[in-house]
């Protein structure tokens, strides 16, 4: 059972008023961080916790939705097959993530999934300001090598901070929403919400074997990535979605933002400062 929302709001004001006396800092300024973590992950569930906690992160761990603890999920009959049950999990887990967020009243939350980390102090402010004015959600990693390489030729070359959403740019693992994209996301998928929860309406995606996290969460928003890769997968951790595409996908990519930071080091935009030295990554 989850505290209902005005207790659950209480609790995170409480808390981010006592770390903002406190001098103490945060990934992203002012924005709750809600991750994604799996009950039977014990060993990134502890990661995740001392990586938060030694950076004073005011966040909350969202139970993710296995295979086993599915909810309904209503799709278009000849848009049925071809999809994976574990992903619908994880899309689910995302779509759950997006409630809370939501309960919580705030004008916008961090999703992180729980292999994800930041070598940053960012200002959301800034990242805020700088964004198209119509953004609903806002892309800060994305898997995809040969990606992040165009994007940083986009953001040296001609100072684009901002590329609208596109089906390659892979990764729902970190990525800020305010409360315009939570509400659209929830009035379309989570259609017995708040009389119930147990239901995902993916009815309105026409995709054949494409009901995946990052496409539902992103198609349907006015949705950006940063050219500026502001988050990094840990892929020490491995995948519990898909271990074949830790070599083939996310090692490149991670080698590709190792780079990007030891080489843009003084020039890392929102950043307040560095969390972790560039000789650690």
């Amino acid at each position: 059972m989850y505290p209902c929302s005005w207790t659950k709001s209480l609790l995170y004001l409480s808390r981010k008023a006592w770390l903002c006396d406190h001098g103490l800092r945060i990934l992203l300024t002012q924005t709750p961080h809600l991750w994604i973590n799996r009950q039977v992950d014990v060993n990134r569930r502890i990661q995740t916790l001392r990586w938060l906690s030694q950076h004073h992160s005011p966040h909350q761990r969202i139970e993710a939705i296995t295979p086993k603890t599915l909810p309904r999920i209503l799709v278009q009959k000849v848009y049925a097959q071809g999809n994976s049950v574990v992903e619908l999990a994880c899309l689910s887990s995302h779509l759950k993530a997006v409630r809370i967020a939501s309960e919580l009243g705030e004008p916008q939350a961090l999703i992180l999934e729980d292999d994800i980390r930041s070598h940053y102090l960012f200002d959301t402010d800034a990242i805020i300001a700088s964004a198209p004015s119509d953004w609903e959600i806002l892309q800060l990693n994305t898997s995809n090598a040969a990606l992040i390489n165009f994007n940083h030729r986009l953001r040296r070359q001609h100072r684009i901070l901002w590329q609208r959403w596109e089906q390659k740019s892979w990764s729902t693992g970190a990525y800020l929403i305010n409360r315009q994209g939570m509400q659209k996301l929830m009035s379309r998928f989570l259609t017995g919400y708040p009389a119930s929860s147990d239901l995902v309406n993916l009815k309105s995606v026409h995709r054949y074997g494409g009901l995946l996290a990052d496409y539902v969460i992103y198609r349907f928003l006015n949705a950006y990535c940063c050219t500026f890769p502001l988050f990094i997968h840990d892929t020490a951790l491995g995948s519990t979605l898909h271990p074949e595409h830790i070599e083939r996908t996310h090692q490149p990519a991670q080698r590709q933002i190792i780079d990007i930071y030891r080489t843009d080091a003084g020039n890392v935009p929102f950043a307040i400062r560095p969390l972790t030295s560039p000789e650690r990554f």
